[in-house]
């Protein structure tokens, strides 16, 4: 019985820099092209190596020393016989054509026959073109160099940066190809493998775990392995930084691969690293922006400008995973940053379901946002009264954040009116203390931390678009804009128009309205500006009904009518001579 070798596939992209990073690491070794793109190595933890394929046949080499695959060999005579008989039947057919010919040809002139005779040598270049085209082939296919890397450690094979880590569709083919004509090839086979490679991880690195519910098939096994190969890379950078905590959980269900999910913990801002959770380095678990003080902030929130603008201040980010095994479906990761008088936390779910067409997992990445205001230092000098106040709502805001799995908006919106009515209280009593602290209760630095997408700005106005996660009525959204000194967005020429549609508005989700400050008075359609009155230019598609509040909506609508007690997002429109930071 033959001993069938696994190994899990990983691409190269550039092999010239791939050389050079191995010579920087005192490694030898040579890149043979073959089959042009079809270039691939097969890797464990020790050894790599490079294999070859054929497009057509998918005839695959094991690439062990220079020792050939026997079974890809036999599969091969198998169809050379198939392609004898094939031909065998082709010839009779030509020459039963071609007794025909000649017997047509025979009546004819002796012109005639001399056109047949260039029709006739014609053919003959033709099959002698065939015959050396196969025979190329064949030498492709017999002829393979193997170079053996080896590497004294995964780590040392994992510090090469320019490695890649994806799922090539030729490669898949291939290596579905093995475990599906493999006739030796058994579950159980499968399962020693995945036993080898846990002890190989765990001898690597002590962080690393996962687990499998069911034993997946033949043809899934191979592809988990990728996917475990390439979670490898954010492990080892993990590992590096100082009380970071990676964990990858594989959760399969009917024998297939149904979620990933990843978790990261203990990033400090004074970590240089970029962390992030690339599955095959096209659909990542966060932002690749540039890294500012605050890193955790710029991965996961995907916004910058909270860096610049907390920038001055004494400031503290962690992040730390959360898995609830009740909800199986589900990763919280809880990233808190605080602030001198308040601590605000965001949670982020990060799971990929299943696969896509190019066996890349499927990832979905969604905030919950939750504010804790805990501090209490300040008021407890002033007032007895407001201390008490605070401790109400953190009390509230604790206990809505125990259930954070279910009903988190209703929670989230519950807490925030709490806040609003307390607004006035706080400002009042950090007023003669800081102004700065002033701004840090504020909701307006609420807003500002949880609810803008994205800000843009246009000669002295500045334009903000509410995020995504949460969603108001039109009055909750004009106290969200007087809270930062300004109002729902108006347009008071095309111009402005344009540029909020095209700027703010078309980019991130384009089938989702957004709420203006335009609103219905007296008769059909007959809008104003809530502060200017009519604007100069203003594009309107006439409907059925005429609802009373305006709404930018799809990209093919412009503006268009709506409810205002729908829950939806906004745009809000500062002026720039008002304090805003």
């Amino acid at each position: 019985m033959p001993i069938w070798r696994w190994y899990i596939i990983i691409h190269i992209l550039h092999d010239s820099k791939l050389n050079n990073h191995l010579q920087e690491h005192g490694l030898k070794g040579n890149l043979h092209r073959r089959c042009g793109s079809c270039t691939a190595v097969w890797c464990t933890a020790a050894i790599c190596c490079l294999y070859c394929c054929d497009d057509q046949s998918h005839i695959i080499y094991q690439c062990w020393g220079t020792t050939k695959n026997k079974w890809s060999g036999m599969r091969r005579r198998e169809k050379e016989k198939g392609n004898k008989k094939k031909k065998e039947t082709k010839k009779k057919k030509k020459k039963k054509k071609k007794k025909k010919k000649k017997k047509k040809k025979k009546k004819k002139k002796k012109k005639k026959k001399r056109r047949w005779r260039r029709k006739r040598s014609k053919e003959k270049k033709n099959e002698n073109n065939k015959m050396k085209k196969k025979r190329r082939r064949k030498r492709k296919n017999c002829i393979l160099n193997c170079t053996l890397f080896s590497f004294s450690s995964l780590s040392e094979f994992l510090s090469i940066t320019t490695i890649a880590f994806y799922f090539d569709t030729r490669a898949s083919c291939c290596c579905c190809a093995i475990v599906k004509r493999c006739a030796q090839c058994t579950i159980n086979d499968h399962g020693s493998i995945i036993t080898e490679l846990r002890e190989r991880q765990r001898e690597a690195f002590s962080d690393f775990s996962y687990s499998t519910c069911k034993m997946p098939g033949r043809t899934d096994v191979v592809r988990h392995f990728l996917l475990l190969a390439t979670m490898l890379e954010t492990v080892t950078r993990a590992a590096s930084e100082d009380g970071a905590d990676v964990s990858i959980q594989l959760n399969y269900k009917n024998r297939a691969l149904e979620e990933v999910i990843c978790t990261l913990g203990g990033i400090t801002p004074q970590s240089k690293t970029m962390l992030s959770m690339k599955l095959f380095g096209s659909k990542p678990c966060g932002n690749d922006t540039k890294f500012y003080k605050l890193a955790a902030i710029d991965i996961w929130s995907q916004k910058p400008e909270l860096s610049s603008y907390l920038e001055g201040e004494e400031s503290n980010v962690t992040v730390k995973g959360n898995f609830d095994p009740e909800n199986a479906d589900k990763l919280y990761l809880n990233m808190t940053w605080a602030l001198p008088l308040v601590v605000y936390r965001r949670n982020y779910l990060c799971v990929a379901y299943g696969l896509d067409f190019q066996s890349a997992p499927i990832v979905r990445l969604s905030k919950i946002a939750t504010a804790e205001f805990l501090s209490e230092r300040p008021c407890e000098e002033k007032s007895g009264s407001i201390s008490a106040q605070m401790r109400e709502i953190s009390e509230f805001v604790t206990k809505s954040n125990t259930a954070l799995s279910t009903k988190i908006q209703t929670s989230f919106r519950e807490a925030m009116v709490r806040v609003k009515k307390h607004v006035k209280i706080y400002k009042s009593c950090f007023k003669n203390i800081n102004s700065s602290a002033s701004k840090m209760i504020d909701l307006k630095t609420f807003f500002q931390l949880h609810s803008i997408e994205r800000t843009a700005k246009r000669q002295d106005r500045v334009y903000l678009l509410s995020e995504r996660v949460e969603k108001f009525n039109i009055s909750e959204a004009n106290a969200m804009c007087k809270a930062v000194n300004g109002y729902l967005v108006e347009f008071n020429n095309n111009r402005e128009y344009e540029f909020v549609f095209n700027d703010i508005r078309s980019r991130p989700f384009p089938r989702e309205p957004f709420y203006t400050g335009i609103f219905k008075q007296g008769d059909e359609y007959k809008f104003y500006n809530s502060k200017r009155k009519v604007p100069d230019a203003l594009p309107w598609d006439y409907g059925d009904r005429t609802e009373p509040c305006v709404e930018i909506g799809h990209l093919s609508f412009g503006l268009n009518d709506r409810r205002c007690d729908l829950a939806g997002r906004f745009v809000c429109e500062v002026e720039s001579s008002l304090s805003f930071p």
